[in-house]
């Protein structure tokens, strides 16, 4: 169930990378990300009005089922509200169910998203690919 989840809130959007803290003025989460493990690939834009948008790209071979390959190319969120200078929140609808999200940009080379359903919340830490932003 632990996997689902993390499944799940992975597709929400977005291995840890290194660097310094983000300045407000090098925030540009635009580029393709990946997750832990290089379980799968996706990404991520400004959408207008400092919202964000994220697709699933792709999902590691040995990964894919019946009920995951249907959410590849299709977007994990759109217009997710900008809270501040390097978060945005709000809901996220992934295969019926409805999560509410928090993406934090930690890096230049970092983000983290962390979902909860219902009470189980867990985070995804995604790294930059090369040459991507």
């Amino acid at each position: 169930m632990r996997g689902f989840f993390r499944l799940l809130i992975a597709a929400v959007v977005l291995a840890t990378g290194f660097g310094t803290p983000v300045a407000a003025g090098d925030l540009r989460p635009d580029g393709y990300w990946i997750t832990e493990g290089q379980k799968a690939r996706y990404y991520v834009t400004s959408c207008g009005n400092g919202q964000l948008c994220a697709v699933l790209l792709w999902i590691r071979p040995d990964l894919v089922t019946e009920r995951n390959v249907k959410f590849l190319n299709t977007a994990i969120f759109e217009n997710l509200p900008r809270q501040d200078e390097t978060r945005w929140s709000g809901e996220v609808t992934l295969d019926g169910h409805t999560v509410q999200g928090l993406v934090e940009m930690v890096t230049y080379d970092e983000i983290r998203v962390t979902g909860c359903v219902f009470i189980l919340c867990d985070t995804v830490v995604m790294s930059r690919l090369p040459d991507s932003g």
